[in-house]
């Protein structure tokens, strides 16, 4: 299944964070109780950011760890950015124990620590993952301001 996915930036109390956050149906938010949180740390640039091989570094590592929950039932929700570190969110139909190793490498693996709780009111996805309304309608009519911007006009 295709999924979509609202990319927006948002500035919180310990600064910039950059969020994806997947569109999650009624009957996944039941079928899958239990959030599991894999936090991966970065060298960050002074605006608690990483650089753009420290991303490529860590994206690698969440795209295994997506992958080795995915076999187990795990639905991935997206990530936050920021301070340091990238948090990978997933929910899954049961607990999940950590940790678990993934391939870094040719030749090298690496430990991720998991954290998994019964979250079945997904009150994390709605506080960080999920896209506010004015967030929904930005990313509806992106194609709408690229074609307006195309065209000389600034929407802002």
């Amino acid at each position: 299944m295709d999924r979509t996915f609202n990319l927006f930036s948002r500035e919180d109390e310990s600064g910039l964070r950059i969020v994806t956050g997947a569109d999650v149906t009624a009957s996944e938010r039941k079928s899958l109780p239990y959030l599991v949180l894999a936090v991966l740390p970065y060298n960050a640039q002074p605006n608690g950011l990483p650089t753009g091989h420290e991303l490529d570094r860590v994206a690698k590592i969440e795209d295994r760890i997506v992958e080795a929950l995915g076999a187990k039932g795990g639905l991935y929700l997206g990530h936050i950015t920021g301070g340091g570190s990238l948090t990978v969110a997933l929910h899954a139909p049961s607990e999940i124990r950590g940790p678990i190793t993934v391939k870094t490498g040719l030749l090298s693996k690496r430990v991720i620590p998991l954290e998994c709780s019964l979250d079945a009111g997904w009150s994390y996805y709605d506080q960080h993952m999920a896209a506010t309304p004015l967030e929904q309608e930005i990313s509806r009519n992106r194609k709408l301001l690229a074609t307006l911007r195309q065209h000389g006009d600034d929407p802002s």
